[in-house]
């Protein structure tokens, strides 16, 4: 007992499995038989949620929290994410709603002017320059006609030609710029009525990404929050009021959990936790999400999957040029195409029995030498959703209760 109670304390466990020890199973037998069975299951049961879910400073995402060093913390970041893109387009809009989905900063378009008013601004362009263009040209003549005179003595003749001088500086500059657009009543309100418009929006986004920023910040259990506060990029998070700078800094944290762990043992956890994981009865899209997880998860911590002979396939598919013979930078691309290719293998070898035949044809076509295996896991995606599916029969399974029931009633038959 001493052993898991020091284990609960390290783990910051808020309480054992529940069953309490052996020593509560079964103490609910009485002197007429089995009708006490399942009774006693120790003073430390809780019921069938033993331990108690942690939850945020936002009730409506109940459970969905973002959490530090537990087994599903990884998952749980891509489900609590998912809930509170969702919960934000309710409660703020659409505008953060797509920001925070496609973890992408919307940038709201200035208002522009009509194609109509440009034209007519086009036209006015064009006429006014010929008319500056004009007074230059007879402005040069008369400058001419009065140097002339100044030469012949005549008087008063000087004081024209530097205010005829200056007037050629000015209309010389005033021709190098740009020309505002001139609008009527209706097109100014028009006009003004969308700036009021953008700046509104504006102003709304600012103030959503700033409550979206408190609402993923109140969804970071402690331990994270401490976690993320030793991270360098912290401050500067923190000032910023900006959720996906947030989630980018919650991300990371969460992902690179691997300090105190030997590094073997961390590469082995992983590779054992993607190839043990399967489509089941997931969705397709839930499928690609989840298994997009865990390889990001592994990619945080510096997991590769690079294979030597995937590359020099790769590599001759290309050219003729040898893997090793490549330059640097095209053995960069290489590796990236092959790493990405044998992780789209790896998420259609790995899906669920219903895509059985779309695998068995990819492989005929290959023995014919007719490569159609999808090049990355989007592509992958569409196929799983597009191809025929294989027809899958439902084994049925006998649930433990009825087990039970059964094996009681032999037991009373005897």
């Amino acid at each position: 007992m001493t052993e898991s109670l020091q284990w609960d304390n390290k783990k910051t466990y808020s309480s054992m499995s529940g069953r309490g020890g052996r020593s509560g199973r079964g103490s609910g037998r009485t002197q007429n038989g089995r009708s006490g069975r399942g009774r006693g299951r120790g003073q430390n049961y809780l019921g069938n949620n033993a331990t108690t879910k942690s939850k945020g400073l936002t009730s409506a995402l109940g459970a969905h929290v973002f959490d530090y060093g537990q087994k599903g913390s990884a998952d749980q970041l891509s489900t609590t994410w998912d809930k509170i893109v969702h919960h934000a387009g309710t409660i703020y809009g659409h505008d953060i709603s797509n920001e925070l989905q496609n973890k992408t900063t919307v940038t709201i378009p200035e208002p522009v002017h009509t194609q109509q008013v440009l034209d007519k601004h086009s036209d006015r362009v064009i006429r006014l320059r010929a008319q500056q263009a004009r007074l230059a040209n007879a402005r040069a003549v008369k400058k001419t006609a009065l140097e002339t005179a100044i030469t012949a003595g005549e008087d008063d003749v000087a004081m024209q030609l530097a205010i005829l001088e200056n007037q050629i500086e000015e209309a010389a500059y005033e021709a190098t710029t740009e020309i505002p657009i001139k609008l009527d009543e209706m097109e100014k309100t028009h006009h003004d009525n969308e700036w009021r418009t953008y700046r509104e929006c504006n102003s709304r986004l600012e103030k959503q990404r700033g409550q979206a920023f408190s609402m993923i910040r109140g969804q970071c259990m402690q331990v994270l929050l401490e976690k993320m506060k030793h991270d360098g990029d912290w401050d500067t998070t923190s000032q910023s009021y900006d959720p996906l700078t947030l989630y980018r800094l919650i991300e990371k944290t969460i992902l690179g959990q691997t300090e105190d762990q030997y590094p073997f043992a961390t590469v082995y956890e992983q590779e054992c936790a993607l190839y043990s994981f399967g489509q089941n009865q997931l969705t397709n899209e839930q499928w690609y999400e989840r298994f997009n997880t865990k390889i990001d998860v592994g990619t945080a911590i510096g997991v590769t999957r690079q294979h030597k002979v995937l590359c020099e396939h790769v590599a001759a598919e290309a050219s003729t040029t040898k893997f090793e013979d490549l330059p640097e930078a095209e053995q960069l691309i290489i590796r990236d195409q092959a790493e990405e290719r044998y992780l789209s293998y790896v998420f259609l070898r790995q899906s669920g029995k219903q895509h059985n035949k779309l695998k068995v044809d990819l492989q005929n076509d290959f023995t014919t030498g007719d490569d159609r295996y999808p090049k990355n896991r989007q592509a992958t995606l569409h196929l799983l959703d597009k191809y025929t599916k294989s027809t899958t029969v439902a084994i049925a399974t006998t649930s433990e209760g009825t087990a039970f029931t059964q094996q009681v009633g032999k037991g009373d038959n005897k």
